[in-house]
């Protein structure tokens, strides 16, 4: 079983309109809310 895709939720030719008014911006790193979790409001 595969993940679903943008394409898959928004179809693909929405998915390919909003990819031409994108910028690829590449980040390195690790991901800070995976890293951190949530807040405990408790």
């Amino acid at each position: 079983m595969r993940d679903e895709t943008l394409g898959d939720r928004i179809g693909e030719r929405m998915r390919s309109r909003l990819q031409e008014m994108c910028v690829v911006v590449e980040m390195q790193g690790e991901d800070f809310r995976q890293k951190v979790k949530r807040a405990s409001f408790g």
